[in-house]
């Protein structure tokens, strides 16, 4: 009886050695052997196979870690701002001449104080979208060239201008300020902004220490958005105003702009 249950222990195998004899056990020994067709569908089918699987970890991970954080989200901001931001809306166009007008005139519609809001148009067109905006450009210069108030641009010869807006600078000793100029525009349905924008000057860069040279200049005027080295930066955007010029504009739509400056008071 002792031998019997011996021989019994020496003939049941494992767990283990049962696991490894059946990974290596081939059920078709005798009947078909891999080819080299085999193994070019088989390698590329269990690695795609891998790379789905960690893929599907992924989403499995994004979608465990927005359960567990489901609770935390806010309905509310956790602050408000005690006064807007200016803000700067960028639209690069490439040979956009079908979408820019309308375009423009959407992202003009949001409902944010004109004051502080900056619309930059990004055209790098190859189309006639820069011909256009130029010829609107001449007509400007030719009717508001003498303006009292208001400077317009000369561009040199040397120079290509892609006209994403039409920049008017304020004479010296000019009695309206750039906000009163810029309403009385608005009041016109004439949409216009402050000129070129100043990084520096926005609270979030205001309100953080930033550098603008191996010195700053001045710590005290950083924290109030100024920069002594940036002066003519600050001037550019303090004493200029840019008004509408797109592709599309009509000489209507040009006319209600040219008759609104011409109307600005002295």
């Amino acid at each position: 009886m002792s031998s019997s249950v011996l021989l019994a222990l020496l003939v049941n195998r494992s767990p283990t050695e049962k696991l490894i004899q059946n990974i290596l056990h081939n059920p078709f020994a005798g009947i078909h052997q891999l080819a080299w067709f085999d193994w070019a569908m088989l390698i590329p089918y269990f690695t795609v196979l891998f790379i789905l699987s960690l893929y599907g970890l992924h989403r499995y991970d994004i979608i465990r870690t927005y359960f567990k954080h489901k609770k935390k989200r806010t309905l509310e901001p956790a602050k408000r701002f005690e006064q807007l931001p200016r803000v700067t809306i960028q639209l690069p166009l490439f040979n956009e001449r079908y979408v820019v007008e309308r375009l423009i005139e959407e992202t003009i519609k949001m409902d944010y104080p004109k004051e502080l809001l900056q619309i930059q148009v990004l055209d790098d067109s190859t189309d006639d979208t820069a011909p256009f905006a130029g010829a609107l450009v001449e007509r400007y210069r030719a009717v508001c060239d003498d303006h009292f108030v208001l400077v317009f641009p000369r561009e040199p010869v040397w120079m290509r201008t892609n006209f994403q807006s039409y920049p008017l600078r304020m004479r010296a000793g000019a009695r309206r300020s750039q906000v009163e100029i810029m309403q009385h525009l608005l009041d016109r349905n004439v949409a216009s902004r402050r000129g070129v924008g100043n990084a520096h000057a926005e609270p979030a860069y205001a309100s953080t220490p930033w550098s603008c040279g191996p010195e700053p200049c001045d710590v005290q005027l950083h924290r109030q958005g100024r920069c002594l080295r940036l002066r003519h930066s600050e001037e550019a955007r303090d004493q200029t105003i840019m008004i509408p010029l797109f592709h599309g504009m009509t000489e209507e739509e040009q006319e209600h702009v040219i008759a609104a400056l011409k109307a600005l008071p002295v």
